[in-house]
C-alpha cells in the first residue's frame, strides 16, 4: 500500500513498525512517521505532510522501480540461477 501511495505521487503517514522506515528512507520527504500512537502524533505528521508535499512525478518514477513486474523478473532470474 505504501508503494502504491508513492506510485500515485502521494506521501503517507504511518507508525514506525516493521520495514516502513526502510521504505521512507528510500524516498525522503514522502513518508511521514509517527513515533507515538497518540492522536497528536498523527496530527503533527499529517500537518507536515500537507505543508511539504513530495514532488509527485519524481516520487511516482521512484515507485515504478519497485513495480511487481520488475520485481518478479528479478526474483525469477535469481531462481533460475539457483537451479
Amino acid at each position: 500500500v505504501l508503494l502504491e501511495s508513492f506510485a500515485s505521487g502521494r506521501a503517507f503517514v504511518s507508525t514506525q513498525v516493521g520495514g516502513i522506515s526502510e521504505i521512507t528512507s528510500a524516498a525522503p520527504g514522502a513518508g511521514f512517521l509517527c513515533f507515538g500512537r497518540a492522536s497528536k502524533d498523527y496530527a503533527e505528521q499529517l500537518g507536515k505532510a500537507l505543508r511539504n508535499p513530495p514532488e509527485a512525478h519524481g516520487l511516482s518514477a521512484h515507485a515504478s522501480n519497485h513495480a511487481w513486474d520488475k520485481c518478479a523478473r528479478i526474483y525469477w532470474r535469481h531462481f533460475e540461477a539457483m537451479v
